[in-house]
């Protein structure tokens, strides 16, 4: 499991800074706390051991189970000691005297008991096993497991198979003969149907005839590198034809390499490794090296988890990379009633419809989850009020019912497989709504704050770090990417499917991870560390937050997302805060709240708080009091200045204040954007800073350049407000921030012109740059910025053509111009833009030409021109051939009457599969 093991790691880190005496102990606490760390380090010496054993053994699961709230416990304990020191910060004689700390202290003295009882208990619990003999219970369960499924999946045939067996077959490419074995790699999540796809692709009589020798690898669990040998020579050829015999058992690996070679030199092959794990780094290598090249066409065909195997076996190529998906929608519900209605020929009664297609959207296209379920079904009358039962309540079945047991083991296995440090990453994806997208940089700022994230040795910041764990979940198929910008930047993630969220649901109660805020479920003697409250739930919500106030809460996080007035009326009450102050994450994602109180300050504990898309007008002062906060989201409230306790926030790394809105007036196809003013003397004390956008300098501020050439360590940054003669300041800041990877400017208004030529030293790593209002002329620095991904250059008006230069940045993704150009003519070389695949030419209204040579634009998929009443249509648009999207907009009826079908220009655009006339202003 690892959880418990992951989180007394994470215990031991909370105790370290109270053994190295960087917080006062006080009425022997010390000898009591250093007591606590020896006990848990000798507990996670054995600690993984016994979670693997509890899968199966519900007795060493009660003890791990015990170990979970022994450790929440001492965190409790040792973060509320943090706590009363801070609040009793100037009155050592209340440390000494309170009742308060007698209490902490006896409570402290009976953790340590308690992590004496279960050192000292453990060898009645039969923990005591050695690590081999632990590995070779795991071994053999893990073999039976794989086993056992791969034999359910290849019993039960899928729809949907033809189609991925036929793309199979043509990444094969039979036809193509190479002097190497060529590959390809079958990606995807445990239970998806790999090893099913692939043998059929293996058993396929077409294959069977142009392969005469085949062999089928299994190496998972990774295999000694001599086993795989003799299993491919037992497989490839008749045994007394090359000598296999007793004797190859005592063959070395070069005897054994130098037979295979000899064999197969003059024949085509080919081999299956199934279930490759991201262990066994060698094998790659060591196969390639095995088999010989002998120009026959011979293939390798494995199936995996994880997307950095597959790269690694393929050289870090995409061709012969497969991702396998889930079923499409109609394929699912095909499968899912030839399965559960077989008795009248796979037709579902009409009465069952929709409660049918809602179950099979909940499976996700899954077809083990599908097959279960259908099995489940079809056991059960054609009664609406049987399958409601099933509807609303798949994670009891999932928990109790056999037929579906199976499956949730097959796909947990995956849980189980992750490293302790991403399990709680992952687990964290259940405690949002079901089917929602999760913004990327949304979760790696609550990673943080949770404590999630390890800070390593290295250079790595923790967002780095952070970023690093949510490529490692993809990679290992544990999550999807839900959206991506046009350059392939994750920008949301989720899960594959409701019956995963069941699953984690499940997995959440069990670990008191979370509480899920159900219609039914008011039980509150869990030790739950979070709380979750989504809209659905808000009927009980009141009831579960005011037994909250009535004690000491141990929730370190509240998601109040989309939740009702009445809701927020008892969140936002001195009683509740009060009973909450080890609350970390505190988000109100679209609250009905306009107004913050002042007891928001009792948070001290607060890493994390989100305002986003209230109406709050305001933050009170007392945020000040907040000196853990990590990330201030205050995107799309009303918000606009903040007040100057901010510069006590001294550990501040995000800070979201900015508010947009479609103001047509203002201009038809970009947002008008609104800032927050920061009092002068309170930014340049927020040294951690990693993000600020965006800083309004309207209402005037003296200091604001020398106070942000301080904050070094900004990757994000945005301004507004800019005038003509603040532009000496702005290049001074441009020279400091080496580390900026996104910087965004706005001038005072669309005439203020701004001189940004004096930067002598460009932030190097920098990926997107945002331009609003007129520049004198355009900054030649922009030009050796290789890393540039996206560009927007809005109200420049330039009089020197801007693409020239711009087309030979190498990664340049993505390019708006929005009345940024007042010239005649555009044109693009041979060779421009290689890699651009968004070009936006907006309001350039005395564009008349726009060239493009046939070489240019290789990989535009987007395209957006106008209003530009004067403009010829761009003939070289027919040579555009991976173009998705051609937009024109409020163009003369007789330039959008030319493309018309049947009409002069039409051949033009006729390759193009979605284009668009936009007479008004887009939405």
């Amino acid at each position: 499991m690892g959880d418990a093991d992951g989180l007394v790691k994470a215990v031991l880190e909370t105790l370290s800074p109270v053994i190295k005496g960087e917080i006062s102990l006080v009425f022997g606490i010390e000898d009591d706390v250093n007591a606590i760390k020896n006990e848990l380090q000798r507990i996670a010496v054995f600690l993984k051991n016994a979670e693997e054993q509890a899968e199966g053994d519900e007795t060493a699961n009660g003890w791990v189970r015990q170990v979970r709230m022994l450790a929440y416990d001492i965190e409790d304990a040792i973060e509320r000691y943090q706590l009363f020191l801070k609040e009793t910060a100037y009155s050592r004689t209340k440390q000494y005297l309170s009742l308060e700390v007698r209490s902490m202290a006896s409570t402290i003295k009976g953790l340590r008991e308690t992590a004496l009882h279960l050192v000292e208990t453990k060898e009645s619990y039969n923990l005591n096993r050695a690590n081999e003999q632990q590995g070779k219970v795991q071994l053999r369960a893990q073999e039976k497991l794989s086993t056992s499924y791969f034999l359910c999946t290849m019993s039960d045939d899928h729809i949907g198979d033809d189609v991925a067996k036929r793309e199979i077959f043509e990444l094969l490419k039979l036809r193509e003969v190479k002097s190497t074995p060529s590959i390809t790699a079958v990606v995807g999540m445990r239970g998806l149907g790999k090893t099913t796809i692939v043998n059929s692709v293996y058993q396929d009589k077409m294959l069977k005839s142009h392969f005469p020798l085949r062999a089928w690898i299994p190496v998972s669990p990774p295999k000694r590198h001599s086993d795989i040998l003799k299993s491919m020579l037992l497989q490839f050829t008749d045994a007394t034809q090359v000598g296999i015999n007793s004797e190859t058992g005592s063959m070395d690996k070069k005897s054994l390499r130098l037979l295979l070679r000899n064999h197969l030199k003059d024949k085509r092959y080919m081999v299956v490794f199934d279930d490759v794990q991201e262990a066994d780094t060698e094998l790659p290598t060591y196969v390639k090296n095995v088999l010989p090249y002998n120009d026959k066409g011979s293939k390798i065909l494995l199936t995996t988890r994880y997307e950095n195997v597959a790269y690694t076996w393929l050289d870090g190529a995409t061709d012969g990379l497969y991702k396998l998906k889930p079923l499409p929608s109609e394929k699912a519900w095909e499968l899912f009633c030839r399965k559960t209605f077989q008795k009248s020929g796979g037709n579902c009664p009409s009465s069952l419809k929709d409660l049918a297609r809602g179950i099979v959207r909940k499976c996700g296209g899954l077809p083990p989850a599908i097959m279960s379920v259908s099995r489940l079904l079809s056991a059960k009358a054609d009664d609406i009020e049987e399958w409601e039962k099933v509807d609303q309540s798949l994670g009891f079945y999932l928990a109790t019912n056999r037929q579906l047991s199976g499956v949730q083991n097959t796909f947990m296995q995956n849980y189980y497989d992750l490293p302790f440090y991403l399990k709680p990453c992952f687990l964290y994806f259940g405690m949002f709504p079901k089917g929602q997208m999760i913004s990327r940089m949304r979760l790696i700022r609550l990673w943080i704050a949770e404590g999630f994230i390890i800070q390593t040795r290295g250079s790595l910041t923790l967002e780095e770090v952070a970023q690093e764990y949510v490529s490692e979940l993809i990679n290992m198929s544990m999550i999807e990417v839900k959206s991506t910008d046009p350059s392939g930047k994750v920008r949301s993630l989720g899960l594959a499917s409701e019956f995963l969220h069941e699953m984690i649901l499940a997995k959440l109660e069990e670990l008191s991870f979370c509480k899920i805020l159900s219609k039914n479920d008011l039980d509150d003697n869990e030790k739950y560390r979070r709380l979750s409250i989504h809209e659905d739930h808000n009927s009980n919500a009141c009831e579960l937050l005011h037994s909250i106030t009535q004690g000491k809460s141990s929730i370190r996080s509240l998601f109040a997302i989309e939740v009702k007035l009445e809701v927020m009326a008892v969140v936002f009450n001195k009683a509740f805060f009060k009973s909450t102050n080890l609350l970390k994450v505190l988000d109100l994602f679209n609250a009905p709240i306009d107004v913050i109180p002042r007891e928001i300050g009792m948070l001290l504990n607060l890493r994390y708080l989100s305002l986003r898309c209230t109406r709050v007008s305001a933050i009170p002062s007392t945020i000040g009091k907040l000196e853990n906060l990590q990330t201030l989201d205050l995107k799309q409230t009303f918000i606009s200045d903040l007040p100057k306790e901010i510069s006590q926030l001294r550990k501040l790394r995000h800070v979201l204040g900015y508010y947009y809105e479609y103001d047509f007036g203002f201009c038809g196809h970009c947002l008008n954007i609104n800032g927050v003013t920061i009092p002068e003397g309170s930014l340049g004390k927020c040294l951690e800073l990693q993000k600020l956008g965006l800083l309004d300098l309207n209402l005037g501020h003296r200091t604001w350049a020398s106070e942000l050439r301080c904050l070094t360590k900004l990757r994000k940054l945005g301004i507004m407000g800019l005038r003509m003669n603040e532009s000496e300041d702005l290049c001074s800041v441009i020279d400091e921030m080496k580390h900026l990877h996104s910087f965004t400017i706005f001038t005072i208004s669309k005439t203020e012109t701004i001189d940004l030529g004096k930067v002598t030293s460009p932030p190097m790593r920098l990926k997107h740059l945002c331009l609003n209002g007129p520049l004198t002329v355009f900054p030649t620095w922009v030009y050796e910025l290789h890393g540039l991904v996206k560009i927007r250059l809005r109200w420049s008006n330039l009089y020197a053509d801007p693409l020239e230069p711009l087309q030979l940045l190498p990664n340049l993704v993505e390019l708006q111009l929005v009345e940024a150009y007042v010239g005649e003519n555009l044109a693009i070389a041979s060779h421009g833009f290689q890699k651009l695949k968004v070009l936006h030419l907006l309001d350039l209204h005395a564009l008349k030409s726009l060239s493009m040579s046939k070489r240019a634009l290789p990989v535009l998929e987007e395209m957006s021109i106008g209003e530009s009443r004067n403009l010829q249509l761009p003939t070289h648009i027919k040579y555009l051939y991976t173009l998705k999207t051609l937009n024109f907009y409020n163009m003369p009826s007789y330039f959008t009457n030319l493309i018309l079908p049947g009409e002069r220009y039409y051949s033009i655009v006729k390759h193009v599969p979605n284009v668009y006339c936009h007479t008004k202003h887009p939405k």
